[in-house]
Order: C-alpha cells, then sequence, then structure tokens
C-alpha cells in the first residue's frame, strides 16, 4: 500500500465522559482514542469494528443516561447542542475545569503537537492548556502520496484548500470547529512536500 497523508480535519468532540462499571476498560478506551475509530458507544465504523453487544442509536443513549438517575454518558458535542442536552464540565490535564465550547475544543487542538505526529495523526484526548477541552477529536481525509490519478488527486486538494480557506464560517454554523490557521498551514505544506507523481513532480504546487 502507498503512503497515506491527511489532506483534512474537522474538529468533533464528545460533551461529557462516559461512566460505568467496567472503569479501568473505560478509561483506556478514552485515554488511548478508542472511541476515534470504534464509535463513542463501541458501535463500530469505517475504520474500527464494532465492539458493543447491542448498538445504540444516540437518541437511544441520551433517552437512557436521562432515565438513569445519577447517569452521566456522552454523544458528539453537535447532538447536545442542537438537542439542548444539559452537559457537564471536566477537569483537563492542567486541572482545570472547563465547558465543552468552541473555544475549550479550539485550544485542544492548538496545543497539540501536529507537527511531531506522522501523518498528522494526532489524537486530541488530554491536550496540555488551562482551556484545552479533554476529549477532542478530529476527523481525517486520506490520500495516497504517489496517486494512481494526479489529476485527480489535484482537484480533491483544490477542494479542501476552498475548504480551508472559506468554511470556517460553515463549519462554525454546523456546530463544529476548524482547524487552526498554524495547523492549516501545516498540513498545507505537507501537500506539496509529500504528494508526488510516480515520476517524482508535485501535484499540488500552490
Amino acid at each position: 500500500m502507498r503512503n497515506l497523508v491527511l489532506i483534512a480535519g474537522l474538529l468533533i468532540a464528545p460533551a461529557a465522559l462516559a461512566a460505568g462499571s467496567a472503569e479501568k476498560g473505560k478509561a483506556a478506551f478514552v485515554k488511548h482514542g478508542c472511541w476515534q475509530c470504534h464509535g463513542y458507544v463501541g458501535q463500530g465504523g469505517v475504520t474500527g469494528p464494532r465492539l458493543a453487544q447491542t448498538q445504540l442509536s444516540v437518541e437511544a443513549l441520551s433517552a437512557f443516561v436521562r432515565n438513569t438517575r445519577g447517569g452521566i454518558g456522552y454523544v458528539e458535542n453537535i447532538y447536545a447542542t442542537q438537542n439542548h442536552l444539559i452537559t457537564t464540565q471536566l477537569q483537563n490535564r492542567a486541572g482545570q475545569f472547563v465547558q465543552p465550547d468552541d473555544d475549550s475544543f479550539a485550544a485542544a487542538a492548538a496545543n497539540a503537537r501536529w507537527d511531531k505526529a506522522p501523518g498528522f495523526y494526532e489524537v486530541l484526548t488530554d491536550q496540555p492548556g488551562a482551556k484545552s477541552w479533554p476529549m477532542t477529536g478530529a476527523s481525517f481525509i486520506l490520500l495516497h502520496t504517489v496517486p494512481t490519478d494526479p489529476a485527480k488527486t489535484a482537484a480533491v486538494l483544490a477542494f479542501f484548500d476552498w475548504a480551508f480557506k472559506n468554511g470556517g464560517n460553515m463549519a462554525t454554523e454546523l456546530d463544529y470547529v476548524a482547524m487552526p490557521a498554524t495547523v492549516v498551514k501545516l498540513i498545507e505544506g505537507a501537500w506539496r512536500a509529500q504528494i508526488k507523481t510516480a515520476g517524482g513532480e508535485l501535484v499540488w504546487n500552490r
């Protein structure tokens, strides 16, 4: 398989930490970012197989938590926001209690060491910073560094270049947070340095 490179990312974040009886397992599930591939309730996804015996929809999980005395669950923040769910503060790595909002999600992304992460694959769980939300995640889009169709790859990069430059407000309207400008600069630099034709020519040179 050819090498892959991150071309774009959009921040997502769960609104609160799940609790349960298998405390150590769940702590590891969160700490190591397992939920980013396997889903918030172990339902599985494109890159991670299903872990839960019974898959719950977000609506069913929300209803279960609401009807469980003292229950705390977690869902993607966009769902919590749009459905007016009660959220909680969490203590982050710096010992500060923070709210799930755009500022705390952006702080987690800004404090991550993207430049040290191969392919920009950075787990945003428990990032440093007094304002960082401790359970932030990024979605990734991947391209081959040596594409079989360079023209098509160039068109895809042009779209994401446009999205980076013009999509910030759209992301905000959808209750997401766009990548920080410093991260976008690193990503677009990687496009120029890493994505080449089989003959070594640059696919993206803007």
